[in-house]
């Protein structure tokens, strides 16, 4: 029974994210009320506000999943390098590049933020010993990679998922 109602609240968190994004792709972020989603995703308002209290939290869940997918699989993986850590941060954002170009679009791409600070702030605990791992070390990773991922994403340049890391150790290490 436990396990039906765990698989039952996935879909249903699964309906909310694909109705919000489908609804996203049409109109503006801030004009979608929980109602037209809700109707959009075939759940009812209640079981909007079971797992969220607002459309933002749909967002940020999400993004609080794939990233802590990214965390396991390179904890799972301890043989990666900080190069290929890195290299591997670069493909799941361009997996998830349609996305993360929807939220620019709306001007909400800091719904990012706290998902990305919380799986780098865990990564950098397993980090190699590649850098210092103070506090302000932290946050300029947090913030420099971050800024680097939206640019990327949003116009590569020609670089590749693999040439960014090593171009961003290059500037590290200078």
């Amino acid at each position: 029974m436990r396990e039906f109602q765990n698989e039952q609240r996935e879909f249903s968190r699964e309906c909310l994210l694909n109705a919000l994004l489908a609804l996203m792709e049409k109109q503006e972020f801030n004009k979608i009320t929980i109602t037209e989603l809700c109707k959009k995703a075939g759940v009812t308002r209640l079981t909007f506000y079971r797992h969220f209290e607002s459309k933002e939290d749909v967002l940020q869940d999400y993004f609080y999943k794939i990233f802590q997918i990214f965390f396991q699989e390179c904890v799972l993986n301890s043989s990666y390098s900080f190069t290929e850590t890195l290299g591997r941060c670069f493909d799941y954002w361009q997996e998830n590049r349609q996305y993360i170009l929807l939220l620019e679009k709306h001007g909400i791409v800091n719904l990012i933020y706290q998902p990305f600070e919380s799986c780098l702030s865990q990564m950098l605990q397993y980090s190699d010993g590649f850098m210092d791992n103070t506090h302000f070390v932290q946050k300029f990773m947090e913030g420099g990679l971050l800024l680097v991922l939206l640019e990327w994403i949003k116009d590569s340049k020609g670089m590749t998922s693999h040439e960014m890391p090593e171009m961003l150790i290059r500037i590290l290490q200078k």
